[in-house]
């Protein structure tokens, strides 16, 4: 048994080395086709798309009180609710003429009639105000806000509609639009553009917010080349600007479609050129593509579940990455969570004192596929492993609000 056990250990490293997995999804690989997807969320832990989920590995439509073209933008409030906004199918071979806005709790819909004025050709994004009021953005009608009984237009001659949107801690509003980064105090429209700051690009696609109150900004478009030592992804403290250029482009020519700040404060870029990912040091920049299209690496969109997965809405179908390693070096809860033996052959004891409510269980093998997901809410589990097969193994303990992943060693 020694010899064994000293075999799988050995591999260790080697097999955590390749515990980065990616996945395609709404990808057809027989025929070659690829569809884009713009907009997507994290909804009860399912990736969402519109008014369609992920169910497995098939992205399926769901039933809904109205049929969705134009548009199909979906986003997840933090009280556990989909805000879903479209364009609505009339009796007719045509679109509606306005847009629809519904709410989805899990089991029922809610309609949200909108003015007439939120115009046909518009919707872009959706935030969420700490009090409960929701703003929807549009391409070119300015942005609308409804507090949960009427809606209220914002447009002024400074701001005409926005790609994207953030909510920063004050409750200021800010917006990335094609003419610059626009701020609204809840009085006052301030701009932000190439001849008034240190913005270098005006078109700016998408925005986040770190922790730390700093603006991170996704820029450029095709029409705007020629500057190839700045970088197109730019950091806004209030005061200064940042440019970073991780893919080191000497023709000038990327140009950033969105950006992300992921729950462990890592900030996730898709470009032109592929992702790339900000550790605070350095950038891992992703080129070649792990999947069937290099178009998979062209990312529109991201969301980030509780598992620590990352979710890209590409140019080529939906991206899930799965990084073990970055996840074991996480931090997690103050209340460790103990396993043992280990290595082991046949049961694995989990530790969970410390830890309230019901705790959800995944094990996962080398490659990152699920081979065992159980719900608990004992403070001592004992799992069969019995049946699995020799080598490397992930526990991820998700409590609803730590996560903590451990390496188990099978052998045989």
């Amino acid at each position: 048994m020694k010899t064994k056990l000293i075999i799988v250990l050995s591999l260790l490293l080697s097999l955590t080395a390749n515990s980065q997995t990616w996945n395609v999804y709404g990808y057809d690989a027989l025929s070659t086709e690829c569809t884009a997807y713009s907009h997507i969320t994290i909804f009860k832990d399912t990736l969402w798309s519109g008014s369609s989920k992920l169910d497995g590995t098939t992205l399926s439509g769901v039933y809904a009180p109205i049929q969705l073209f134009t548009c199909d933008l979906s986003k997840s409030d933090p009280n556990g609710n989909l805000w879903l906004v479209g364009s609505i199918y009339k009796d007719t071979w045509t679109h509606g003429d306005v847009y629809t806005i519904y709410k989805f709790d899990g089991t029922k819909w809610y309609d949200y009639s909108t003015p007439k004025s939120f115009a046909y050709s518009a919707c872009s994004s959706i935030a969420f105000q700490s009090d409960g009021k929701i703003w929807f953005t549009t391409a070119n009608n300015g942005v609308y806000m409804y507090n949960g009984t009427t809606w209220q237009q914002y447009k002024s001659s400074v701001f005409a509609g926005a790609n994207s949107m953030k909510i920063d801690n004050n409750g200021n509003k800010w917006f990335a639009t094609s003419a610059g980064l626009v701020k609204y105090d809840g009085s006052n429209w301030t701009v932000f553009n190439t001849s008034n700051s240190g913005l270098k690009f005006n078109t700016v696609n998408d925005l986040a917010i770190d922790k730390s109150g700093n603006m991170w900004l996704a820029t450029g478009s095709p029409n705007e080349t020629g500057d190839a030592t700045t970088g197109r992804i730019a950091k806004f403290d209030g005061t200064n600007w940042t440019y970073y250029n991780p893919f080191n482009d000497d023709m000038g020519s990327n140009f950033v479609y969105t950006i992300a700040v992921d729950p462990n404060g890592k900030i996730w870029a898709g470009t032109y050129s592929g992702l790339t990912v900000f550790d605070g040091a350095k950038w891992t920049n992703y080129t070649d593509s792990h999947t069937n299209s290099t178009d998979n690496l062209q990312a529109f969109s991201i969301a980030f579940d509780s598992h620590g997965n990352k979710w890209f809405g590409t140019a080529c179908g939906i991206l899930e990455f799965n990084d073990l390693t970055a996840s074991i070096s996480s931090p997690h809860s103050q209340n460790e969570i103990n396993i043992w033996p280990n290595p082991a052959n046949s049961y694995v004891n989990i530790d969970l004192s410390g830890q309230n409510g019901n705790n959800e269980i995944s094990v996962l093998d080398s490659k990152g596929s699920l081979v065992l997901k159980k719900t608990v809410s004992s403070n001592n589990v004992q799992l069969n492993i019995s049946n699995f097969q020799q080598g490397l193994y992930f526990i991820d303990v998700n409590t609803g609000s730590n996560r903590a992943i451990k390496k188990l060693v099978k052998y045989n």
